[in-house]
C-alpha cells in the first residue's frame, strides 16, 4: 500500500483532534527535499529512509486506532460474519506491522472461529 493511502486509511480512523493531537499532518516531512521524478537506484537509500520516518511518525496514530479496531472487534466476538467483514474492510491497514503485533489476539479469535465454523460444514 502506497504512503498516501495509509495516511488516508489512518486519517480517516481518527478524528480532527486526535489528528492534531498525533501531528498526522508532520508524516509526510521526511518527504519534503525528495523529488519522486528522480527516483532511481541511487536515491533509493534516501527514499527508503524517508518511509520509515514516515512510519515512524504514524506509529502513535496506528497505536490509537489498534485500540479503536480492538473496541470495535470486542463487540462484534459474537457475530463471525461482522468480525470478518470488519477484518475485510481494514484489512489494508491491519496488514501493516505495528497493526498486525497489536491486533494479534482479535486476529488469533477470528481464525479460531473460522475454524469452528469449518469443523461444522
Amino acid at each position: 500500500m502506497t504512503v498516501r493511502a495509509v495516511h488516508e486509511k489512518l486519517s480517516r480512523l481518527l478524528t480532527d483532534q486526535e489528528r492534531n493531537e498525533l501531528r498526522m499532518h508532520d508524516a509526510f516531512t521526511a518527504f519534503a527535499n525528495l523529488n519522486p521524478v528522480q527516483y532511481n537506484p541511487y536515491t533509493q537509500p534516501l527514499w527508503a529512509a524517508a518511509v520509515a520516518q514516515f512510519d515512524r511518525a504514524v506509529a502513535p496514530a496506528e497505536q490509537r486506532i489498534a485500540g479503536k479496531l480492538r473496541a470495535q472487534m470486542h463487540g462484534l466476538e459474537s457475530n463471525s460474519q461482522q468480525l470478518l467483514r470488519e477484518f475485510e474492510r481494514h484489512r489494508e491497514l491491519i496488514r501493516r506491522p505495528h497493526l498486525a503485533t497489536e491486533l494479534m489476539t482479535e486476529r488469533l479469535a477470528l481464525s479460531f472461529m473460522l475454524l469452528v465454523i469449518l469443523s461444522f460444514v
